[in-house]
């Protein structure tokens, strides 16, 4: 039986549900989603809007990172949900990381690291992480 879709399959190495940021000591959250396929279909966004997708890069690539909390504005509440959607339509597999780091980039924890992989196409798969603002 698939984890997800008609053929998904999920690997949790790590998967917290929520985390706490504190903004005023300069904490953010590093985002890294590692695609093996063509050309990757994803997107970044928040209960407000859409923060960034694969089209944000001018090509496809393997690795693709970003940072949330390191610019004001950011955050646009101080409870909030993430969430990466991610397509299988040209992909075989993802891994999702995401660090909690402190004003210097050192790691507070790591709060996903996660595989999907799926063989068939029509699959996605929405991951998401509630995040508490001080």
């Amino acid at each position: 039986m698939a984890d997800f879709g008609n053929a998904g399959k999920i690997t949790i190495r790590r998967n917290a549900a929520a985390t706490q940021i504190d903004q005023a000591a300069n904490e953010s959250l590093h985002y890294k989603l590692t695609a093996l396929g063509a050309e990757p279909e994803f997107a970044f966004s928040c209960q407000h809007r859409q923060i960034l997708s694969s089209k944000t890069w001018s090509s496809p690539q393997m690795i693709y990172e970003w940072d949330l909390g390191k610019k004001p504005g950011d955050f646009d509440a101080t409870d909030d949900v993430y969430v990466v959607a991610m397509s299988f339509a040209r992909i075989t597999k993802y891994t999702l990381q995401v660090e909690h780091r402190n004003q210097f980039g050192s790691v507070i924890e790591v709060l996903k690291d996660i595989d999907y992989e799926s063989q068939d196409p029509n699959d996605s798969y929405n991951d998401s992480l509630r995040v508490f603002t001080a």
